[in-house]
């Protein structure tokens, strides 16, 4: 639509890069993650956004930097589909609390189900409280870019 958008970067911290590499499959859950955030933001305002993302497995430098660009629409079609909602802005504190929490859980998920292969560096880690409480430190990454 003729309107304005809203970049934003999902990112995540450089410890959770080789995850992916060794999880391949996580890569197709993440895309649905990110949208989904907004979705709902948008959901809760009353209106449906226009969003289009892309995937990222590597940063400017070419290493390993898994994250996602997504772009929405400020504002979006009413749920009646009669008019525009403008002027709806997703604000950075909202979205990197809900994209943190979300990407914690799914690692937390994958591994109790037992699906989720551990890089070699942490190995030892053989229970689930172990892992909780080794993303439990990760709970305080910045997501820096919201544009």
């Amino acid at each position: 639509p003729n309107t304005k958008w809203q970049h934003i970067t999902f990112t995540m911290p450089q410890k959770l890069w080789d995850f992916f590499w060794y999880n391949r499959h996580l890569m197709n859950k993440i895309p649905s993650i990110a949208a989904g955030i907004i979705k709902e933001l948008a959901r809760q305002r009353g209106f449906i956004p226009g969003i289009f993302l892309a995937i990222h497995t590597s940063g400017r430098d070419l290493k390993r930097n898994f994250h996602i660009h997504l772009s929405t629409t400020v504002g979006g079609l009413s749920f009646s589909l009669d008019k525009w909602i403008n002027s709806a802005y997703f604000y950075h504190d909202t979205i990197k609390k809900m994209w943190r929490y979300a990407i914690l859980s799914l690692f937390r998920k994958e591994f109790k189900q037992g699906s989720l292969k551990l890089p070699p560096h942490l190995k030892h880690i053989k229970s689930y409280y172990d892992f909780c409480s080794w993303t439990g430190q990760l709970s305080t990454w910045k997501m820096p870019k919201i544009l």
